[in-house]
């Protein structure tokens, strides 16, 4: 089977008929766009990402913050800001969490319905781990509104550290001064 532009002649058309070969070839790679990849992989990082909040470094935010604006006020914001950041996380991660399980409930149906029985107890040990991740992340909304758990660390960490920023702002520009 011959191609049809093996017998094409580009240069010997009609001025009115000539189209540029430059049109039809490329000298360079093609232009790949990359599609959004999809969410699953994105959400099963939630646990990630709630333990990664959990080991920032409060007592060295509360010591930088107090040594940069020392008064009672900006302590009371920066605690609010650490407990709105830690419930949207954590609403974040449960609203993607349950979108997840929805997801493989429907999978997990389709494919047991279809006789795929491996692929069907492959989607229910998964649906077994996000359970527990959910689980992880709606003890911590419980904790988050008794103010007890993990919350409670990070609030104790960063008040520690502010103080400890204060205590030294005290000795380096008033203890310590040579009168």
């Amino acid at each position: 089977m011959t191609n049809m532009n093996d017998n094409f002649n580009f240069e010997n058309q009609p001025e009115d008929l000539k189209v540029d070969k430059d049109l039809f070839t490329l000298d360079e790679e093609p232009l790949i766009i990359e599609r959004e990849v999809s969410r699953p992989i994105e959400e099963l990082k939630f646990r990630e990402k709630i333990f990664q909040f959990l080991r920032r470094n409060y007592i060295q935010m509360g010591y930088d913050d107090a040594l940069s604006q020392p008064d009672h006020k900006f302590l009371n914001d920066n605690i609010e800001f650490i407990y709105s950041d830690f419930s949207l996380l954590l609403e974040e991660a449960e609203l993607s969490y349950q979108e997840y399980l929805n997801q493989l409930d429907f999978h997990y149906k389709s494919r047991l319905a279809a006789g795929l029985n491996d692929i069907a107890e492959e989607l229910a040990a998964k649906k077994v781990n996000v359970l527990a991740d959910m689980d992880f992340v709606l003890k911590n909304r419980r904790d988050l509104q008794e103010k007890t758990g993990n919350i409670q660390r990070l609030i104790l960490s960063y008040k520690k550290g502010f103080m400890k920023g204060f205590s030294a702002l005290s000795y380096a520009g008033i203890i310590n001064k040579i009168v």
